[in-house]
């Protein structure tokens, strides 16, 4: 066969097989890239609630033992009925720190949720599915012990805070407008009476265990998604050192 022949069948079959690897690369990278915004997808909200519910326990822990085991505006009514009589102006003003610190916790509960419906469609390594559950079951575990808030509630309460049309989390106003209205405020009644215990001195041990809890789900989703110690940071930025879930930022 004429040598020139010969080079240009080579050639072609080689640009071939470059086009042929460079389209899988491509649809590989592609794949990963999705796969990758799945993660991040329903990871990326798990975290950011983590970080919230994490630094909010931990000031209310501090708070309650700076003033003698009662911390004033947490403890912002009597019980959890009159929430429903307030004017939307109280959930701005008086009311602001005892449902702002509900509606993180609740998106906590939403997110856990929404990760354990997205469960199958999450690309972790080996074993780490598993383990994300366990996390994830300690942080409701930490709010039910000693009879604080059930898991058919914690799930309920997750539930009512995902728009599922919208495809988000339910914002402060909507949620606020919500607890106008006593047939809506009840399902979150069992966690407003953890607050509120919470600023009578009560629920030392469920917020302890669930500042260890949420650290180690934290710690490991940073992982998952390759981001920074989210809670680390967040400490840092309020000019925290010293946590007493046991961790020591220096």
């Amino acid at each position: 066969m004429d040598p020139n022949v010969t080079a240009a069948m080579i050639g072609a079959v080689a640009g071939v097989v470059v086009v042929g690897v460079e389209r899988v690369f491509e649809a590989l990278t592609k794949r990963r890239d999705r796969l990758a915004q799945i993660n991040i997808r329903n990871l990326a909200p798990l975290r950011l609630y983590c970080e919230e519910t994490f630094f909010r326990l931990h000031e209310i822990q501090r708070l309650v033992e700076q003033n003698g085991d009662h911390l004033d505006f947490l403890d912002a009514v009597q019980n959890t009925e009159q929430i429903s009589t307030k004017n939307i102006s109280w959930f701005n003003e008086d009311g602001c720190y005892l449902v702002s610190s509900t509606y993180f916790n609740a998106c906590l509960f939403g997110a856990i949720r929404k990760v354990r419906e997205e469960m199958p469609y999450l690309r972790l390594r080996s074993g780490d599915d598993t383990r994300l559950l366990n996390l994830m079951f300690a942080v409701n575990q930490a709010f039910l012990q000693n009879l604080g808030v059930f898991y058919a509630i914690q799930h309920t309460i997750g539930a009512e805070m995902w728009a599922r049309a919208e495809q988000r989390f339910l914002t402060y106003r909507e949620f606020s407008e919500r607890l106008m209205t006593e047939k809506e405020r009840t399902w979150f009644d069992r966690l407003f009476l953890f607050y509120l215990q919470a600023a009578r001195g009560a629920r030392k041990d469920n917020i302890q265990n669930a500042l260890k809890a949420i650290m180690s789900l934290a710690e490991f989703i940073d992982s998952a998604v390759h981001g920074g110690n989210a809670i680390k940071a967040r400490l840092h930025s309020e000019g925290v050192q010293h946590v007493s879930s046991g961790k020591e930022f220096v």
